[in-house]
């Protein structure tokens, strides 16, 4: 999601709809969640296939996922958007949302916190274990988190990984105030 927090807590942190104060209730706010991401994910599709500036890769991501598949690296994607978001952007975008392309994606919609909350990242690295093995053993620290978005690097620094922080339109003001254990601008470098 381009502000890394989950929909369904920017729709409850900025709801004035129907009324201000009212609160949505559970059914009201998935079904929120779910028109908003539809035609997001709708929007982005149009704009890529004609050639705009929809979903899309960015720069460098091809070679680090190609590097990743050949290494024998274990990976994953750990996003705030829901599983029907995540689903459309990664077919968009030509990298699938199942194994063999994606070993494993956890979805803002499975988490009882979204990020900044470290869950997302915790429940990354539980599905790390699954992958390698009985014998397969890792620290946090081992783990690098590559985000654009300042609430997943909290995210990442709080479940105790090593952090990648990439600008992907961020400002660079703001983005100088990332807090990361590495910045670059992009992953062509």
């Amino acid at each position: 999601t381009p502000t890394g927090v989950r929909t369904q807590d920017n729709i409850k942190r900025f709801q004035t709809v129907p009324v201000p104060g009212h609160t949505l209730n559970e059914a009201e706010l998935a079904e929120a969640v779910r028109q908003l991401e539809l035609e997001i994910a709708d929007t982005g599709r149009r704009l890529h296939e004609a050639g705009g500036q929809g979903i899309e890769r960015l720069p460098g991501v091809s070679k680090l996922l190609e590097a990743l598949r050949e290494g024998g690296a274990r990976w994953g994607i750990c996003t705030s958007a829901t599983r029907l978001y995540a689903d459309a952007a990664l077919a968009t975008s030509e990298i699938g949302s199942t194994p063999p392309n994606l070993p494993f994606l956890i979805t803002g919609d499975v988490c009882e916190h979204g990020k900044p909350h470290p869950e997302p990242y915790l429940r990354g690295m539980d599905e790390l274990r699954k992958l390698g093995g009985p014998s397969f053993t890792f620290s946090p620290s081992d783990i690098l988190v590559v985000e654009d978005a300042p609430s997943g690097l909290k995210s990442g620094l709080a479940a105790g990984c090593q952090t990648l922080g990439v600008s992907t339109g961020q400002p660079m003001e703001r983005f100088r105030t990332f807090d990361a254990t590495v910045k670059t601008v992009d992953l062509t470098r």
